[in-house]
């Protein structure tokens, strides 16, 4: 079972549902702003929280967050800092100031 896995899932189902219910994530928006990286955030939202695909919605979100996508970087932080993985969130975290 990885971190992500044994945390709360109602902790990590409000962190998600706020996200996907944000109005900066609708798909159009965040696929016009960024071409490149949209589509991973758009992805890694829906596979982790509508499909319940944890490891493959992160891996999605990390991916866009390592491109410096302030939504992505944030949200990959929390689910760091949620899972006490310390080192990784402090590394992201850095990345939004």
């Amino acid at each position: 079972m990885t971190p992500l896995e044994s945390l709360s899932h109602a902790i990590l189902r409000d962190i998600m549902s706020h996200v996907a219910a944000s109005s900066r994530y609708h798909p159009s928006h965040s696929m016009l702003r960024w071409p490149t990286t949209g589509g991973h955030y758009i992805l890694g939202i829906e596979e982790y929280h509508m499909y319940k695909n944890i490891n493959i919605g992160v891996h999605h979100i990390r991916t866009t967050a390592t491109t410096s996508h302030d939504y992505a970087t944030y949200l990959y932080g929390l689910l760091m800092l949620c899972t006490e993985n310390f080192n990784e969130w402090s590394t992201y975290s850095d990345k939004l100031r």
